[in-house]
């Protein structure tokens, strides 16, 4: 069967097939393969690997604490060490980013998961991940290091159309929230629609991939209160009017309202009737928060469901009668 041309010879084959696309368990396994991401430009991968034990006994195991107290000495004692890659600046940002990590307190796995965005495309992600990174003090993180690290854990697609391990299927699970199931369709990091269905239930759901893991978390934070908006990119297909107004809806920040004028005066229009008309034909449950939008004197319509509305805006701190 067919694999990624890059995956020939060892020990990139067994890397591939085990490990690649796959979501690490702990925070120090993530950042091994963050560090081995930072090792590889100028090089190819299966140098990087055949340099991994070695890296990994120098970086103590992976051990945050550890790397964090790492000195110039530790430094120049890399610098002569055959067993790693030699070079002095990636060297230096791994101990920088273990210091970052241990004194912030950062769960890189959460970290990720909550600065990812899919909004401006799928191109844009390693690189809108990349600016954060180095405005929160993380280095040698440019964005093809970050692109090729979301590709190693199954955040962006790090297989070939035609490798054996690529998942280009349309996929739907369904996940408890407070409010009832809501059912998702995705493809290739898109969300395709989202439905929620009011009071009812869904059996606990096991992700089967890194992206699924990611939904679900903000999901999660949405029932917490942990979150804004959701940062995803939809297959919408409406019309002209009906993506501006989706748009602008999916602007309005979490625990806010707008009206249908409001909403009507951000694109342009003064049909606020029209604007409620694409609300109610929004396809993608939570993801597009249809519910902030009410009328000038009421709660408004939604989707034949005003108990639903309620009890989200009531979630976000907003009571209607």
């Amino acid at each position: 069967m067919n694999k990624c041309s890059w995956a020939k010879g060892e020990p990139i084959e067994s890397y591939h097939d085990t490990m690649h696309g796959r979501l690490p368990s702990s925070n120090t396994e993530l950042f091994e393969l963050l560090t081995l991401e930072i090792f590889q430009p100028g090089l190819s991968f299966n140098i990087v690997l055949k340099k991994r034990e070695g890296l990994s006994k120098f970086f103590h195991n992976y051990n945050l604490e550890q790397i964090a107290q790492m000195t110039e000495d530790d430094v120049l004692e890399g610098l002569s060490n055959t067993d790693i890659i030699r070079h002095r600046l990636k060297i230096e940002s791994v101990i920088s980013n273990a210091k970052l990590i241990v004194q912030q307190h950062i769960d890189l796995t959460k970290y990720i998961f909550d600065h990812i965005d899919y909004r401006f495309g799928i191109d844009n992600v390693g690189k809108r991940l990349s600016k954060h990174m180095k405005k929160d003090g993380f280095r040698f993180v440019g964005p093809s290091v970050v692109t090729s690290l979301l590709e190693a854990i199954g955040l962006l697609s790090g297989h070939f159309e035609d490798c054996q391990f690529a998942d280009n299927f349309e996929h739907q699970f369904s996940v408890q929230t407070k409010f009832g199931a809501l059912h998702v369709r995705y493809q290739n990091y898109v969300i395709f629609s989202s439905e929620l269905i009011h009071k009812s239930h869904c059996q606990e759901y096991l992700p089967i991939n890194t992206f699924e893991t990611f939904l679900i978390y903000h999901i999660h934070n949405y029932n917490d209160n942990q979150i804004d908006n959701f940062k995803l990119l939809l297959k919408t297909q409406g019309t002209k009017f009906q993506e501006v107004v989706w748009d602008a809806i999916r602007n309005v920040p979490f625990g806010e309202i707008r009206t249908y004028g409001d909403i009507a005066y951000t694109v342009g229009s003064g049909a606020f009737r029209a604007v409620g008309g694409a609300a109610a034909k929004s396809n993608f449950a939570l993801f597009i928060p249809a519910w902030r939008i009410v009328a000038a004197n009421g709660i408004g319509g939604f989707q034949n469901q005003v108990e639903l509305k309620r009890e989200l805006l009531a979630h976000e701190g907003i009571l209607y009668e």
